[in-house]
């Protein structure tokens, strides 16, 4: 850790200012690089003394980044008014299959809408049977506490790097 330190250190200080500032893209994007490479510094730092794994760069991802929980990767969940309606379509199937063991797939399909009408309970045909998660926006993924934690400190020096 003390040597990636060092050579940073070095890395940075070699650099001849009169090229920085006489192109400020280019130093928009090294600075930038500096600050990836002392967040990472500093991010090994913190699991060494919490004990933890210091993991390598393709293992990042996963702590920024988790599953999201509700649509569990897909990015789209069914829509609430179409799951009550497959819970009491498949509610009421289980009953008619018990009561009627020799009914075709498709007259247990009609008997079970059929019933279903008698109740009130229809296809929600106005609604789309999916939607985007709301909790990811459809990225399938929602960011970890790590990630979060990263967000808010580049969201508040971003006009500094």
């Amino acid at each position: 850790m003390l040597f990636e330190i060092k050579e940073l250190k070095s890395e940075i200080l070699s650099d001849p200012v009169e090229n920085l500032t006489s192109n400020p893209a280019l130093a928009v994007e090294q600075i930038t690089g500096w600050c990836i490479q002392i967040l990472d510094i500093l991010e090994k730092i913190e699991m060494m003394a919490l004990g933890r794994k210091v993991i390598n760069e393709n293992e990042m991802g996963y702590l920024l980044e988790e599953e999201c929980h509700l649509c569990r990767g897909q990015g789209k969940i069914t829509h609430p008014e179409w799951l009550e309606y497959w819970d009491a379509y498949m509610l009421k199937k289980e009953e008619i299959e018990e009561k009627n063991s020799n009914l075709k797939w498709s007259e247990i399909d009609n008997v079970v809408k059929t019933e279903l009408e008698k109740m009130g309970v229809t296809e929600p045909l106005d609604k789309p049977e999916e939607i985007v998660c709301p909790i990811c926006n459809g990225k399938g993924d929602v960011l970890t506490s790590y990630g979060k934690t990263l967000l808010h400190f580049l969201k508040r020096h971003w006009d500094e790097i």
